[in-house]
Protein backbone atom coordinates (compact mmCIF):
# COMPACT_ATOMS: atom_id res chain seq x y z
CA UNK A 1 0.00 0.00 0.00
CA UNK A 2 1.46 3.54 -0.85
CA UNK A 3 2.68 5.51 2.04
CA UNK A 4 1.13 8.66 3.17
CA UNK A 5 2.71 11.61 4.87
CA UNK A 6 1.11 14.55 6.38
CA UNK A 7 3.60 17.53 7.21
CA UNK A 8 1.94 20.00 9.16
CA UNK A 9 3.51 23.55 9.13
CA UNK A 10 3.09 25.61 12.09
CA UNK A 11 5.37 28.45 10.24
CA UNK A 12 6.72 29.23 6.96
CA UNK A 13 5.07 28.07 3.81
CA UNK A 14 5.29 25.03 1.79
CA UNK A 15 7.72 26.27 -0.87
CA UNK A 16 10.62 26.79 2.10
CA UNK A 17 10.22 23.42 2.81
CA UNK A 18 10.01 21.73 -0.68
CA UNK A 19 13.15 22.17 -1.95
CA UNK A 20 14.90 19.88 0.75
CA UNK A 21 12.62 17.36 0.80
CA UNK A 22 12.94 17.27 -3.08
CA UNK A 23 16.67 17.02 -2.54
CA UNK A 24 16.11 14.24 -0.89
CA UNK A 25 14.45 12.58 -3.34
CA UNK A 26 16.50 13.04 -6.36
CA UNK A 27 19.24 11.45 -4.03
CA UNK A 28 17.73 8.81 -3.46
CA UNK A 29 17.10 8.40 -7.49
CA UNK A 30 13.41 9.04 -7.65
CA UNK A 31 11.28 11.40 -9.57
CA UNK A 32 8.40 13.11 -7.90
CA UNK A 33 5.59 15.83 -8.57
CA UNK A 34 4.08 18.68 -6.57
CA UNK A 35 0.25 19.43 -7.11
CA UNK A 36 -0.27 23.11 -6.62
CA UNK A 37 -3.65 24.67 -6.66
CA UNK A 38 -3.17 27.04 -9.86
CA UNK A 39 -1.02 28.15 -12.19
CA UNK A 40 0.28 31.44 -10.37
CA UNK A 41 1.21 29.08 -7.49
CA UNK A 42 3.44 26.70 -9.86
CA UNK A 43 4.94 29.88 -11.46
CA UNK A 44 6.14 30.97 -8.13
CA UNK A 45 7.39 27.67 -6.96
CA UNK A 46 9.37 27.25 -10.07
CA UNK A 47 10.63 30.17 -9.27
CA UNK A 48 11.95 29.88 -6.08
CA UNK A 49 13.01 26.09 -7.12
CA UNK A 50 15.71 27.82 -9.87
CA UNK A 51 16.75 30.55 -7.31
CA UNK A 52 16.86 28.79 -4.27
CA UNK A 53 20.53 27.80 -3.59
CA UNK A 54 23.13 28.04 -6.57
CA UNK A 55 25.10 25.17 -5.16
CA UNK A 56 21.70 22.72 -4.72
CA UNK A 57 20.27 22.75 -8.49
CA UNK A 58 16.81 21.46 -8.70
CA UNK A 59 16.23 20.37 -12.40
CA UNK A 60 12.14 20.27 -12.75
CA UNK A 61 9.96 20.59 -15.33
CA UNK A 62 6.36 22.45 -15.39
CA UNK A 63 2.91 22.56 -17.19
CA UNK A 64 3.65 23.29 -20.22
CA UNK A 65 6.97 22.37 -20.39
CA UNK A 66 7.94 19.74 -23.08
CA UNK A 67 9.71 16.43 -22.08
CA UNK A 68 7.60 15.97 -19.06
CA UNK A 69 8.50 12.40 -18.91
CA UNK A 70 12.04 12.83 -18.58
CA UNK A 71 11.91 15.80 -16.02
CA UNK A 72 12.98 14.35 -12.43
CA UNK A 73 10.72 16.92 -10.70
CA UNK A 74 7.36 17.56 -12.32
CA UNK A 75 5.12 20.95 -10.94
CA UNK A 76 1.50 20.97 -12.00
CA UNK A 77 -1.50 22.22 -11.36
CA UNK A 78 -3.53 19.59 -12.26
CA UNK A 79 -3.84 16.09 -10.70
CA UNK A 80 -1.14 13.99 -13.55
CA UNK A 81 1.80 13.56 -12.90
CA UNK A 82 3.72 12.62 -16.52
CA UNK A 83 6.69 11.95 -15.19
CA UNK A 84 5.68 8.46 -13.33
CA UNK A 85 6.57 10.39 -10.01
CA UNK A 86 6.96 8.17 -7.49
CA UNK A 87 6.58 10.69 -4.63
CA UNK A 88 3.71 13.18 -4.71
CA UNK A 89 3.73 16.54 -3.19
CA UNK A 90 0.51 18.21 -2.30
CA UNK A 91 0.54 22.00 -1.23
CA UNK A 92 -1.63 24.48 -0.36
CA UNK A 93 -4.75 23.10 0.31
CA UNK A 94 -4.15 20.42 -2.69
CA UNK A 95 -5.31 17.17 -1.68
CA UNK A 96 -4.88 13.59 -3.53
CA UNK A 97 -7.19 11.82 -4.98
CA UNK A 98 -6.97 8.15 -2.53
CA UNK A 99 -8.81 5.98 -5.24
CA UNK A 100 -6.43 7.04 -8.48
CA UNK A 101 -3.08 8.80 -7.06
CA UNK A 102 -2.53 6.13 -4.43
CA UNK A 103 -2.17 3.17 -7.21
CA UNK A 104 0.34 5.23 -9.17
CA UNK A 105 3.05 6.13 -6.59
CA UNK A 106 4.91 4.61 -3.77
CA UNK A 107 4.54 8.03 -1.36
CA UNK A 108 1.81 10.95 -1.37
CA UNK A 109 3.45 13.83 0.63
CA UNK A 110 0.52 16.37 2.22
CA UNK A 111 1.87 19.71 3.15
CA UNK A 112 -0.40 21.87 4.80
CA UNK A 113 -0.37 24.83 6.92
CA UNK A 114 -1.89 25.37 10.71
CA UNK A 115 -2.70 29.13 9.45
CA UNK A 116 -5.08 27.50 6.74
CA UNK A 117 -7.93 25.58 8.17
CA UNK A 118 -9.58 24.91 5.83
CA UNK A 119 -6.15 22.43 4.52
CA UNK A 120 -6.10 21.31 7.88
CA UNK A 121 -9.89 19.93 8.02
CA UNK A 122 -9.36 18.46 4.56
CA UNK A 123 -5.72 16.97 6.15
CA UNK A 124 -7.58 15.01 8.77
CA UNK A 125 -10.18 13.81 7.01
CA UNK A 126 -7.69 12.81 4.20
CA UNK A 127 -6.04 10.30 7.29
CA UNK A 128 -8.98 9.18 8.72
CA UNK A 129 -9.92 7.74 5.27
CA UNK A 130 -6.34 6.34 4.12
CA UNK A 131 -5.92 4.45 7.95
CA UNK A 132 -9.75 3.15 6.87
CA UNK A 133 -8.40 2.29 3.46
CA UNK A 134 -5.00 0.38 4.91
CA UNK A 135 -2.91 2.95 3.94
CA UNK A 136 0.16 3.55 6.28
CA UNK A 137 0.46 6.88 7.71
CA UNK A 138 2.62 9.43 8.68
CA UNK A 139 2.00 13.03 10.94
CA UNK A 140 5.14 15.13 10.54
CA UNK A 141 5.41 17.97 12.69
CA UNK A 142 8.64 20.26 13.24
CA UNK A 143 10.75 20.45 16.60
CA UNK A 144 11.11 23.87 17.64
CA UNK A 145 14.82 23.42 19.19
CA UNK A 146 16.25 21.58 16.37
CA UNK A 147 14.37 22.81 13.87
CA UNK A 148 14.29 19.32 12.52
CA UNK A 149 11.34 17.30 11.24
CA UNK A 150 9.72 14.81 14.42
CA UNK A 151 7.17 11.73 13.67
CA UNK A 152 4.52 12.15 15.92
CA UNK A 153 1.72 9.48 14.37
CA UNK A 154 2.21 6.99 12.58
CA UNK A 155 -0.55 4.17 11.92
Amino acid sequence: MTEIWFYHLEEGRAQDLLPDLLRRTLERGLTSSVHTPDADQLQRLSGHLWAHEDVAFLPHGCDGDGNAARQPIWLTAGAEAPNGAAYRFYVDGVMPDLASDARAAQRLLVVFSAADTAATAAARVLWKEARAAGHPVSYWQREPASGGWVNRASA
